[in-house]
């Protein structure tokens, strides 16, 4: 893993390489060089949207971070400093204490802790680990983790250290017992950092980390998607640093089983084409992936946005291409949930700050268009409560500030 000078994320710009001049935003890239979107804008739409409430965090996917563990949200700012839980059936803030947490530390009083994950280990736990902002620069990506309990608002110290180093923009998922980490960047300060293609498990109850075989592991990254099908964790796509200062985006990825602690492939026949910063979701027997952003295959320099989505079958390594007839335009940078029998398609950069979506059921391989929110955002965070859509957070192109409001969708 090659020490490479990285552009930290800053809104969309953060996918391409500023040195080459790619940085010219989702509105301002060559649409000439991009297939034209496909959409058929015809039909009602369904579902409808709560007003917009307030929250007391500002957050966005790139420095913040969400986690959902059934009954609440624990959401960490933009700015890295705080965080606060909220319950979305009394609509009510707690906030997260400071006491002894990872902001409670000398001399980490300007950035905080940008882009770390975070966790439930259970209705009241939770996980902290990584992120950056640490070291001698206050830059640098952080070791330490920590576990916060709701109930007696105080942070713990995990005394056991993580057997690889830390990071951002790596993805971190539960699997019922452990918490597995994987892929992103490590940053030695702001601007020097290397990819990395290792990752650990850590038990909470053992308080013991346990390292990932590396044999077989797909290629280091970042802009990836991890997802946990019950039993292993599918990684897919992303974007490489191969010095120079140009991305690449990737097509690939890897199955994890932690039960023998080894990696398979994934079939690339009928992939997704190269991307990053897409979706992905698990049915119950398939991953979904959709949209995303890579560069054009004509060598220009110019980054175009997709509006195509493909199922994964792990157990035939099997692709099936999903309908494009009624499916959103072309974006990066939205979300995507299960509702147990849909996918919810909303919201990211495309064609401007969308505020649309679409709703795809697997069985019949068709989409339904959504009512508009009041608001277009993207790099929020989204979650399924079991009965609508919580989205909270994000920014728009023209700011690179995070939002401190959300709202509801129900279909």
């Amino acid at each position: 893993m090659k020490d490479v000078e990285l552009s930290y994320r800053s809104s969309i710009l953060r996918a391409m390489a500023l040195p080459l001049g790619l940085a010219l935003g989702i509105a301002a890239c060559s649409e000439e060089s991009s297939p034209p979107a496909r959409v058929i804008d015809e039909g009602p739409r369904v579902g409808s949207w709560s007003p917009p409430f307030a929250g007391t965090v500002n957050t966005d996917k790139g420095t913040g971070a969400a986690s959902w563990n059934g009954k609440n949200v624990f959401v960490w700012e933009e700015l890295g400093k705080s965080g606060a839980v909220y319950s979305p059936d009394m609509d009510t803030w707690d906030p997260v204490s400071d006491s002894g947490g990872p902001f409670d530390v000398i001399g980490r009083t300007q950035l905080g802790i940008l882009a770390p994950s975070i966790i439930w280990v259970d209705e009241h736990r939770a996980i902290f680990w990584g992120g950056m902002g640490c070291g001698d620069s206050l830059s640098a990506s952080c070791d330490e983790a920590y576990i916060y309990d709701r109930l007696s608002k105080s942070w713990s110290k995990i005394s056991s250290i993580a057997p690889v180093p830390g990071r951002t923009d790596h993805t971190a998922i539960w699997t019922g017992t452990k918490m597995l980490v994987w892929g992103g960047d490590q940053w030695f300060d702001s601007v020097h950092g290397e990819q990395r293609t290792d990752g650990a498990s850590y038990d909470p109850v053992s308080n013991e980390w346990e390292v990932m075989t590396n044999a077989g592991a797909p290629a280091q990254r970042d802009a990836h998607t991890s997802i946990w099908t019950g039993t292993v964790m599918i990684v897919w796509g992303g974007r490489q640093w191969r010095g120079g200062g140009v991305p690449a985006f990737l097509a690939d990825g890897g199955i994890y089983e932690p039960a023998t602690d080894s990696w398979r492939p994934i079939s690339s026949i009928g992939a997704p084409s190269e991307r990053g910063w897409h979706s992905a979701v698990w049915t119950g027997t398939e991953m979904l992936v959709w949209g995303g952003l890579s560069t054009t295959s004509d060598g220009s320099g110019h980054v175009e946005t997709h509006q195509d989505g493909f199922a994964y079958d792990p157990v035939l390594d099997r692709w099936r291409p999903l309908s494009m007839v009624g499916a959103p335009s072309k974006r990066t940078e939205h979300s995507a949930v299960w509702t147990g029998t849909n996918m919810i398609v909303w919201g990211g950069f495309g064609e401007g700050d969308r505020a649309d979506g679409g709703i795809y059921d697997p069985k019949t391989d068709t989409w339904q268009r959504m009512e508009s929110a009041p608001f277009g955002r993207g790099e929020h965070f989204a979650f399924w409560t079991g009965s609508r859509m919580l989205v909270y957070g994000g920014q728009t192109t023209e700011s690179d500030f995070g939002f401190a409001n959300g709202s509801f969708f129900t279909p």
